[in-house]
């Protein structure tokens, strides 16, 4: 479950944000000691922050430079200080994305969202399985081969894993083209049917 850190010192929006965020699946945290803000977040451990302007003891900006040197999670500030001159500052200090207040729910948690599945669904994946130096990974969208990383397009390794221009194993070497079973032979070699092609030399494809 991801985390949300919610700093607003008006706490009629922070818990309508909460409960707002709550009700998408998310675990939501706000501030208690505005004079802690990076203490409390690194006690959290946030993968989102969002983040006022006009904040008790220091404003939003100062908070963001410090979060900045602890922790790379998206910030995302929602402000009423909306005009272009502190967009242009909260993105300096290092800020992720800007709303304005009045702001719509809807549109808060598709930032929300996208910033999320932007900075951590796209990481590279766990690895599977490994043979003779190839891994798989668990969603079948990468496999890293002799230490080198090899990025397939479409499909996962029973419907179609298409290498393009990328570094290939002996087990594929240059104009092969075919078909590969990543199960293990009773042997306890991976099993390889692989048939000759005229085709690109820098394009394999393994079904």
């Amino acid at each position: 479950m991801y985390r949300i850190f919610i700093v607003e010192d008006d706490r009629t929006i922070a818990q309508a944000v909460a409960h707002l965020a709550e009700s998408w699946g998310l675990e939501v945290r706000c501030v208690r000691d505005f004079r802690a803000v990076t203490a409390e977040a690194a006690e959290f451990q946030p993968h989102l922050i969002i983040l006022d302007i006009a904040l008790p003891c220091f404003d939003g900006y100062h908070w963001c430079r410090e979060l900045r040197k602890q922790t790379s999670a998206p910030i995302l500030f929602l402000s009423s200080a909306g005009d272009n001159m502190n967009v242009i500052m909260a993105m300096n200090f290092g800020a992720d994305d800007f709303i304005a207040k009045p702001f719509d729910g809807g549109v808060l948690m598709a930032k929300v969202q996208a910033m999320l599945r932007r900075s951590y669904d796209m990481a590279a994946p766990a690895v599977l399985r490994e043979r003779r130096g190839a891994q798989l990974s668990a969603d079948d969208q990468l496999v890293a081969a002799l230490g080198k990383i090899v990025v397939g397009v479409a499909g996962n390794v029973r419907n179609g894993f298409s290498f393009h221009h990328a570094f290939v194993p002996p087990l594929l070497t240059p104009s092969w083209r075919g078909t590969s079973d990543l199960r293990s032979a009773p042997d306890g070699r991976p099993r390889a049917e692989l048939r000759e092609s005229q085709s690109d030399p820098l394009q394999r494809t393994v079904r």
